[in-house]
């Protein structure tokens, strides 16, 4: 019955043009919003989580308790948990675009993978886009608050294209691909990456201190429409 459906726990929701997405915890969600994947004993090594069907992507609006998009619920009166905020720089106009820009802010964790804050920032509060102006410009964050940029990738004479290194969990070349480091050292480890395996499969790998639904949910917005974004 409807009791025992999969209820989501979180919903990915963009502007317009798909240049700012929010990642939000359901209200009526069951689970409080999960805490991050914590860093595996004896060593940072990305975690291998399953692909995405890609096929299923798009839309301004997100489900993620399936990889498909779902009707917009009923507006609440409280404000909901912001798991994340994510910016893509406006490209789809420029003569010159180049690969992808994207920022991205989120509430500061422990070693531990717990909330550095007592709370969630909500989404009114707009504690979030403050974090998510300093992960565009490089200015320190606002207190409890992380800010993440793309790795860019670079352009390579022998395939006249950008590359990233992937080390081999990516096969098909995409706009849609990205690594995931801090913003104050972009030569740091990858956090999340996301490529394409196939035409309609992609591949998701993460670690801390992202949660597994802020990864999934980042990984939506990348193959979500974008009116403003190539």
């Amino acid at each position: 019955g409807a009791r025992n459906e999969p209820k989501p726990v979180a919903r990915v929701q963009g502007n317009l043009f798909g240049t700012r997405w929010s990642i939000v915890a359901e209200p009526d969600a069951h689970a409080p919003p999960p805490t991050a994947v914590p860093p595996p004993v004896g060593g940072r090594v990305a975690s291998s989580y399953d692909a995405i069907d890609g096929s299923q992507g798009g839309g301004s609006d997100s489900s993620f308790s399936r990889c498909k998009a779902t009707p917009r619920s009923a507006p609440s009166t409280a404000a909901r948990k912001e798991l994340c905020l994510v910016g893509y720089k406006a490209n789809r106009f420029c003569l010159d675009s180049g690969p992808r820009v994207v920022s991205i802010a989120a509430p500061s964790v422990t070693e531990d993978g717990e909330l550095e804050c007592s709370c969630f920032p909500t989404e009114n509060d707009g504690i979030l886009a403050g974090g998510l102006t300093s992960a565009r410009t490089g200015a320190t964050p606002p207190p409890h608050v992380s800010s993440f940029k793309n790795r860019q990738p670079v352009w390579d004479e022998r395939y006249e294209a950008y590359v990233l290194n992937f080390l081999g969990r990516v096969r098909v070349a995409s706009v849609k691909n990205f690594q995931i480091v801090q913003t104050d050292n972009l030569a740091s480890e990858t956090l999340l990456q996301f490529g394409r395996v196939s035409s309609t499969v992609f591949t998701q790998d993460v670690q801390w201190p992202f949660s597994i639904v802020q990864a999934f949910g980042i990984c939506l917005t990348s193959v979500a429409t974008k009116l403003g974004v190539k």
